[in-house]
C-alpha cells in the first residue's frame, strides 16, 4: 500500500509506528481508533509485537494495588507484567509440559502475562482482540501450580484493570468481557464464573443483553 492511498487515519498517524505493522494489526488499529489516536493505538499494539514488559511505575502500581491486605510481606519486586503476542501456544513462554509445547495457550491475539521472577511459568495472563470501537477480552487464565504465588494479589480483577488502563492511555472507549459461558474451554465453563463474570461486576462492567458480553465505557486520559 502506498502512502497516497493510505486510510485517512494513517495519514495523520506516523508512519514509521503504522507502516512496520503487518496488515491485519493494521486493520486491527483502524477498528480501535480514530483521526486522533490512530498513532497511538498503534504504537500501543506494537509494543505488543515487539513484546515488551510493562514500563516499571505502572508494573509497580498495578501489583501495589491489588495486593491482598493480608500480604504484609510479599516482595512485590518479584513479580512483574510483559506483553505476549499472537493466538495459540505462545513463543515467548515456549516451557514444555508433558505432550503439550507450551504452557500458554492464548485465544486473542493481545496478552498482558504476570510473572515472577523466580518462575519460568508465567502466573497469569489476559488475551484481548479489537471489536468494533472496542478492546474484547476473550481469555482470563492462571496457570495451574502457581497457587500460591497468585494467592496474595486480586489477579483477574488487576489484569482487567490494566486492560481499562489501556484502553484510557489509548483513547479507546470502551472494553468488552466475554462472559464465562461463552468460553471454548469447558473448564471455564464450569468453573469460571469467579474469573469472569464476578470480576467483571467487580470491575464494575455491566452485562449488556444486545451483544451478550460485559461492557465497560472508558474514560480517556488524555486531555
Amino acid at each position: 500500500m502506498s502512502c497516497t492511498n493510505l486510510p485517512e487515519q494513517e495519514k495523520n498517524a506516523n508512519l514509521e509506528d503504522v507502516l512496520l505493522l503487518p496488515t491485519w494489526i493494521r486493520q486491527d488499529v483502524f477498528i480501535l481508533s480514530n483521526q486522533k489516536n490512530y498513532a497511538l493505538v498503534a504504537k500501543a499494539l506494537k509494543e505488543f509485537v515487539d513484546k515488551k514488559d510493562l514500563c516499571k511505575c505502572l508494573n509497580e502500581k498495578m501489583i501495589s494495588d491489588f495486593k491482598k491486605k493480608d500480604a504484609k510481606n510479599l516482595d512485590l519486586s518479584k513479580y512483574y507484567i510483559t506483553r505476549d503476542f499472537g493466538c495459540g501456544y505462545s513463543k515467548k513462554f515456549n516451557i514444555r509440559f508433558g505432550n503439550e509445547p507450551s504452557c500458554r495457550y492464548y485465544d486473542a491475539p493481545y496478552t498482558f502475562v504476570l510473572c515472577h521472577k523466580e518462575e519460568k511459568s508465567p502466573l497469569a495472563s489476559i488475551s484481548f482482540e479489537a471489536d468494533t470501537d472496542a478492546i474484547l477480552v476473550r481469555q482470563i487464565q492462571g496457570v495451574k501450580g502457581q497457587k500460591e504465588k497468585l494467592k496474595p494479589i486480586k489477579w483477574a480483577r488487576m489484569l482487567l484493570t490494566l486492560v481499562c488502563e489501556f484502553a484510557a492511555q489509548n483513547e479507546i472507549s470502551k472494553v468488552k468481557l466475554t462472559p464465562y459461558v461463552q468460553s471454548s474451554w469447558t473448564e471455564v465453563q464450569s468453573n469460571g464464573k469467579m474469573t469472569y463474570d464476578v470480576t467483571a461486576k467487580n470491575c464494575k462492567f455491566k452485562y449488556d443483553s444486545s451483544s451478550k458480553k460485559y461492557v465497560k465505557q472508558i474514560k480517556s486520559e488524555k486531555k
